[in-house]
């Protein structure tokens, strides 16, 4: 077993986290938010960083510190 991580296997775990901290905080009424915690949990998997993750893992550079910055949209009713 290999006593490292990828950047690709960090950089979903650091997401992983956040969603997981962000969703905790939405169930909790912790934040205002303009979403249930049912329809944060559907949506999640078509947010941008989903769409983008390719672009942004050749941004990363090794030793370089990098931040992941959230901002919350309006939901658009269809």
């Amino acid at each position: 077993m290999p006593d490292h991580v990828s950047i690709v296997q960090m950089q979903l775990a650091i997401v992983q986290g956040l969603f997981t901290s962000i969703g905790f905080a939405i169930k909790q009424n912790g934040v205002n938010s303009p979403m249930s915690y049912e329809t944060f949990l559907l949506n999640r998997e078509h947010t941008l960083y989903r769409r983008d993750e390719r672009t942004m893992r050749k941004k990363l550079k090794f030793k370089e510190k990098c931040y992941l910055i959230f901002k919350l949209q309006p939901v658009i009713k269809k």
